[in-house]
């Protein structure tokens, strides 16, 4: 529905990445679907940029509904091929998260967020660390180092 904008967005994620003749391996659906958490909590001109960026010409209605049924199709194996998201906002625990938000990305994307006390770079890199292994089954160990 909307593989132009999603397409285009990849495209323009990439030329912003040196690249340096080294290996670069990251997914332009898994970074607007990430962004679709940040647009559930935003306002204003930062919502509508998302929402250009990842989806555009849709409502917020469209948008939720479009990212959350990608979330619901990576929940699906396919031939025995299963996808495993690791899909949780992190912020600052200067910010708490109102619960809204918590409820709307819940039941909107299946995923969920946690404060953290990113002074403690360590710790916030454990957490994180600990969440995407679980979440991957061990596949993906760290991701912060």
């Amino acid at each position: 529905m909307y593989l132009e904008t999603e397409s285009s967005f990849g495209v323009n994620l990439l030329q912003q990445f040196p690249i340096n003749g080294s290996s670069f391996v990251f997914s332009p659906l898994l970074i607007a679907l990430a962004l679709s958490l940040v647009h559930a909590g935003s306002k204003g001109s930062t919502k509508k940029q998302i929402a250009n960026a990842i989806c555009k010409g849709a409502n917020d209605g469209q948008l939720i509904q479009h990212y959350s049924d990608l979330s619901d199709s990576f929940a699906k194996p396919v031939n025995g091929v299963e996808v495993n998201l690791a899909n949780k906002a992190f912020a600052n625990k200067k910010f708490p998260l109102k619960p809204t938000y918590l409820t709307t990305i819940k039941s909107s994307y299946n995923a969920s967020a946690e404060n953290l006390d990113f002074k403690s770079a360590g710790q916030a890199a454990k957490t994180t660390n600990d969440f995407v292994k679980g979440q991957t089954r061990g596949k993906i160990p760290e991701i912060i180092k």
